[in-house]
C-alpha cells in the first residue's frame, strides 16, 4: 500500500523544476522515504460519526514502526481491534488525535503507553483533512534514566535532610550543654572577634550577649592584669596566642578590674581544626 504520507509529500515536494532530468526517480525515492528512516512512521485515518472521534483505521506502518512497537503490520485494520483490551487508553490518544486530524495544527509530544511500559515521542501533523502521521522514537531507555536519576535525587535529598535533622539535634544538644555548663565558654575566630558564648562567661565578665557579640579580645576598659599586677595587653590573650600558634594555652591567669574589686580568672584556650587544616579556625 502506498502511504498516503508518502503520496502527500512527494506531492508537496516534486513539484515542476526545470531541468530535472530524473524526476521519476525523486518521486520513487519521495514515496518510498519512510521505509528507510529510523522514526516510526504511522498513517491512520480518524473515523467520526458527526464531530465525535469513533475510531481510527491504519493505513500504513513502516518497518522502524513494527520494530520500535513490536507489531505486525497492521495496515487495513482498526485501532478498536488492534488495541482490544486497551480501550481507555487508546480512546485518550484517539482524541489527541483527531483534534490534530481536524484544525491541521501540528503537535509535539511525548505519551506512554501503559499496556506496554513503553514511552514515545511523537511528532504529529494531519497531511489532508481525517488523517494524521505519527512521527516518533521509542524513549523508553531514556526515561527510565531519567527516573532512575529523579529516584537517586530524591534518596540524596532524603538522606540530605536526615542528616540536617542529625545535625539539628546534635547542634541542640551541643547548646544545652553550652548553656549549662557552670564555667563561661567565649568562642572566637581567626580575626579575634567574639561569636558566641555561655551565660556563666555573661556572668562572669558582667556583660550581656549582645556586648559580647562582635568584641574582639580583651576590652581594655576592664583594666586586665597579669598574676603579679603587671598589665596584660590585649595581644598577650591567649585566645589570640592560640589563633596564631594552634597551640593550647591552659591555667593562663587574668585579673579584671580595679584592684578593690578585681576578679581573677583561670583561662584555658584550645583551637579548633576543620579536617585536613593545619591553622585553627
Amino acid at each position: 500500500m502506498t502511504p498516503i504520507c508518502g503520496k502527500a509529500s512527494a506531492l508537496a515536494l516534486s513539484g515542476p523544476t526545470p531541468g530535472l532530468s530524473d524526476q521519476p526517480a525523486l518521486d520513487e525515492l519521495l514515496g518510498n522515504l519512510y521505509e528507510h528512516v529510523l522514526n516510526g512512521v504511522c498513517c491512520s485515518k480518524i473515523v467520526f460519526e458527526g464531530q465525535e472521534p469513533v475510531d481510527r483505521l491504519y493505513l500504513y506502518t513502516n518497518p522502524a514502526y513494527r520494530t520500535q512497537t513490536g507489531m505486525s503490520d497492521v495496515s487495513g485494520r482498526l485501532a478498536s481491534e488492534v488495541h482490544r483490551g486497551n480501550e481507555v487508553e487508546e480512546h485518550e490518544l484517539l482524541v489527541k488525535l483527531s483534534r490534530i486530524a481536524q484544525t491541521g495544527e501540528s503537535e509535539v509530544f511525548e505519551y506512554f503507553e501503559r499496556s506496554t511500559g513503553q514511552w514515545y515521542s511523537m511528532s504529529v501533523y494531519s497531511p489532508v483533512p481525517a488523517h494524521v502521521v505519527k512521527v516518533f522514537d521509542n524513549i523508553t531507555k531514556r526515561k527510565r534514566l531519567e527516573e532512575e536519576r529523579e529516584n537517586y535525587k530524591q534518596i540524596l535529598e532524603k538522606r540530605v535532610e536526615e542528616q540536617v535533622q542529625d545535625l539539628r539535634e546534635s547542634e541542640e544538644r551541643y547548646r544545652g550543654l553550652f548553656e549549662s555548663l557552670p564555667v563561661g565558654i567565649v568562642v572566637q575566630v581567626p580575626s579575634g572577634e567574639i561569636i558566641d558564648a555561655n551565660k556563666a562567661a555573661c556572668e562572669i565578665l558582667r556583660l550581656s550577649m549582645d556586648q559580647f557579640c562582635g568584641m574582639a579580645g580583651i576590652d581594655e576598659s576592664w583594666k586586665p592584669v597579669h598574676e603579679d599586677g603587671s598589665p596584660f595587653p590585649g595581644e598577650e590573650h591567649p585566645a589570640l596566642r592560640v589563633l596564631a600558634t594552634g597551640e593550647p594555652q591552659l591555667g593562663v591567669i587574668m585579673g579584671l578590674g580595679d584592684a578593690d574589686e578585681r576578679t581573677w580568672i583561670s583561662i584555658n584556650c584550645h583551637p579548633l581544626f576543620q579536617k585536613g587544616a593545619s591553622r585553627p579556625y
